[in-house]
Order: structure tokens, then sequence, then C-alpha cells
């Protein structure tokens, strides 16, 4: 149970960093505005995507060291 709690919480918190770094993408390249996005120049932007990929990364290998 526990196992399943922990692993249903990192796919959920992926999924979270996923849609983040989607969303922001997207408005970078003024595609598309979605909710949880701000404006930013270039720099900020590059520093932004990169966090979110660490942070997305972190949960992918959460998930292969918990499986």
């Amino acid at each position: 149970m526990r196992a399943r709690t922990l692993s249903l919480g990192i796919l959920a918190y992926s999924a979270f960093m996923l849609y983040l770094s989607g969303a922001n993408l997207l408005r970078h390249m003024d595609v598309a505005n979605l909710p949880l996005t701000i404006e930013t120049n270039a720099l900020e932007s590059l520093v932004m995507q990169l966090t979110l990929l660490v942070l997305l990364l972190v949960g992918v290998i959460a998930k292969a060291w918990e499986g």
C-alpha cells in the first residue's frame, strides 16, 4: 500500500512538472498562453526550462529508484 501511494505521488509530481515545462515552452514560443505561465525574456525562460527539466528528472529518478 505504501509503495503504491509513493508511486502515485511521484507520477502526479512528474505530470505536474511536465505540464509546467510544456506550458512555459508554449508560452515562450507564443503558441498558447496556458495557466501557470509567466512572461519572461529569453534568459529567464532558459533558466526556467532548465530548472523544470531538473525537477522533472528528479521525479523520473525517484520513480526508477522506487521501483
